[in-house]
């Protein structure tokens, strides 16, 4: 089982073909028997999902089975703006799954936020 303590996305205006970078801050709850991926979900003002990238959960190869109990993580993820963006505000959904057999797991989302399969997290302005 897993935490995000906190997330930081940067910057918060871009363009089509530019750069933002999202940190998350994982917490092992307990050790994980599973390698999980992220999966972040580009979503618009009106809630349609126009993209969709997968990732690991801290961007590197460090995998959650090797993650041990009460780790705090930390994960750096440049994400490219997608050339084809839809301008104004778009909100990043953050989306944690098995990668053997594509479920999606439960994800706690800090001490008091509660848990969720959908974490939605930061927005970004493309321009």
């Amino acid at each position: 089982t897993f935490e995000l303590d906190g997330y930081l996305l940067s910057p918060e205006t871009v363009r089509p073909g530019e750069m933002v970078v999202l940190q998350l801050y994982w917490r092992a709850l307990r050790r994980s028997e599973r390698d999980c991926e992220l999966v972040i979900n580009w979503e618009s003002a009106d809630g349609v999902v126009w993209h969709s990238t997968t990732h690991s959960l801290t961007g590197t190869a460090y995998g959650t089975r090797q993650w041990q109990t009460n780790q705090l993580l930390r994960g750096n993820l440049p994400l490219q703006v997608p050339a084809d963006a839809p301008a104004g505000v778009q909100r990043l959904h953050l989306l944690v799954r098995d990668r053997s057999d594509g479920s999606l797991l439960w994800v706690y989302r800090g001490p008091i936020w509660g848990a969720s399969r959908d974490l939605a997290s930061a927005s970004v302005v493309i321009e």
